[in-house]
Formats: C-alpha cells, sequence, structure tokens
C-alpha cells in the first residue's frame, strides 16, 4: 500500500495521478493498495489525491484514510476525482472504506466525484464514507459526492459528517449531487443514507443536501441533521429536484429529521423542484 504517517504531529501527502500524457487511461487501486495519511500524533491528517484525468475509469478498491491519530488530531483531506479529458470523463466507482476523522477533534474533508466539462458517473457500491469526529469532542467535516449520476449499491451504507461520537460537537456538511439529464436520486429502505448530525451528548446539527439532475425521491428516512442530545439545535436539510431539466418529480413519502433537543431550536428543512413536474409531499 501507500503509507504516509509521522511519529510526532503532521503526515505526509499522498498523490496518486494517472492519464497525464493520454486521455483514456485507467487508474485502478487493489484491495491490497491501502493508501494511508493518519497523523502519528497530535497533528492533522494530510492530504490524498487520487486522480485520473482521463474517459476511462478510476476504481479505488482499497481502503483510504487521512485520520487524526492522537486525541486532538483532526482529520485530512481526501480527494477521489476523475477530471474527464476536456470532453468526457469517465467513471469513477468506490469499493471500499473512505475515512477522515478526527480525533476528539474536528472531522475531515472528503471529495469523490467525476467532474470536468462533461462529468461522469459515480459508484460507491461498498464500504463506510466517513468525515465525522470521534471521540470526546468535535465537529463534523465535510463529505461531497458528484457526477453525472450516482448509484449506491452497497447496501446501508450512510455517508456521514457527524460530531462527536461520545462527546459534545456540531453536525458537518453532507452534499450527494447528480448533473445528468436524466440523473434521478432515490433514498430507499435499506439503501444509502446521509447523516450531519451534532455529538452524542451535545452540539447543533449539520446540513445534508441532495440534488438530482432529474428525479428526486426520498422513500425512508435516510436523511439526518438533527442534534442528538442537550439543547442542541436542528440543522438542515436541502433537497432539489429537476436541477438540470425541468420534467423531473421531486417525491418525498418518508420523515426527514432535522430536530432540535430539549430546548434546542428545530432545524430547517428545504423542499425545491425546478419543474413542471409534480412535487408530492406525503410524510407523517
Amino acid at each position: 500500500g501507500f503509507v504516509s504517517t509521522s511519529t510526532n504531529g503532521l503526515a505526509g501527502n499522498v498523490t496518486l495521478r494517472a492519464s497525464q500524457g493520454v486521455t483514456n487511461g485507467n487508474l485502478a487501486l487493489g484491495a491490497a493498495a491501502v493508501v494511508t495519511a493518519n497523523s502519528g500524533g497530535a497533528g492533522a491528517g494530510a492530504t490524498v489525491n487520487i486522480l485520473n484525468n482521463s474517459t476511462g475509469t478510476l476504481a479505488v478498491n482499497s481502503i483510504i484514510t487521512a485520520n487524526g491519530s492522537a486525541a486532538g488530531a483532526q482529520g485530512g483531506t481526501i480527494v477521489i476525482r476523475n477530471n474527464g479529458n476536456g470532453a468526457v470523463a469517465g467513471a469513477t466507482t468506490i469499493a471500499a472504506n473512505v475515512t477522515a476523522t478526527g480525533n476528539a477533534a474536528n472531522g475531515g474533508s472528503i471529495t469523490l466525484e467525476s467532474t470536468g466539462a462533461n462529468a461522469g458517473a459515480v459508484t460507491v457500491s461498498s464500504g463506510t464514507v466517513s468525515a465525522n469526529a470521534v471521540g470526546a469532542s468535535g465537529n463534523g467535516g465535510a463529505v461531497t459526492i458528484r457526477g453525472l449520476t450516482f448509484t449506491g449499491s452497497g447496501g446501508a451504507q450512510t455517508f456521514s459528517a457527524n460530531g462527536a461520537t461520545t462527546g459534545t460537537g456540531n453536525g458537518g456538511t453532507v452534499s450527494l449531487a447528480t448533473t445528468g439529464a436524466t440523473a434521478d436520486i432515490t433514498f430507499a429502505a435499506g439503501g444509502f443514507a446521509l447523516a450531519a448530525t451534532g455529538g452524542a451528548t451535545a452540539g447543533n446539527g449539520g446540513t445534508v443536501s441532495a440534488t438530482a439532475g432529474r428525479s428526486l425521491t426520498v422513500n425512508a428516512t435516510s436523511l439526518t441533521a438533527g442534534a442528538l442530545a442537550g439543547n442542541g439545535n436542528g440543522g438542515t436539510i436541502n433537497l432539489t429536484g429537476s436541477n438540470t431539466v425541468a420534467t423531473g418529480t421531486l417525491t418525498i413519502s418518508a420523515a426527514l429529521s432535522a430536530n432540535g433537543s430539549l430546548v434546542g431550536n428545530g432545524g430547517t428543512i428545504n423542499v425545491i423542484n425546478n419543474s413542471n413536474a409534480a412535487r408530492m409531499l406525503n410524510t407523517a
């Protein structure tokens, strides 16, 4: 694998690039090609860049981490991107854990995307995508997933940027977006979910956003941005349909949670469909 750690502070960065001289190459990391940029001491996790500039595929089948290891160490930054060749971007596929967690400190930043002049598909077929704060304190970080289309085929997966798992911290931000004219997003029972909750004992909820190029459907309780404890305020949930074409529907038939805790204020839920088609709310 590729390892960059430090025993007394900041880890070094790791960058893997493909298709620098051609526009149709592939970049593939097998299960044994673990990429680690964790801090060894109290310094933050480092930066991992895995980049392909191609119509070919960027496939990550190995664990990628940029975690803060010791108490007080923030999560680092992970960017997995197929940037295309200026005309067409190839697919980006993830089939392993990708984490940038803070240890009693703020979570880091994770970006998974297929972008460029013409975006490609993004698939997360297994594994965890997490920029949480773990331990007694720390805010959630940021998770951004963006592509022409999105497929989450790994069952009950949660893409998360939660506040401290055993203590106090605010939720971070989680964003999922598709840009294709036929790109639908469906949250279904047993499928993928977005979470940016406050800490286990106190903290405000964060922000979760889902933006579909065409139709957006929420059939399960899959979006949470609430406060869990203390007097935390609820966070924000943003749902947008028909962001590319004006023909999509936006359907909500399950509960959305951006609740406050105890005497904390409730959060905000924004529902927008840029279409002449139906916007259907049937939440109990």
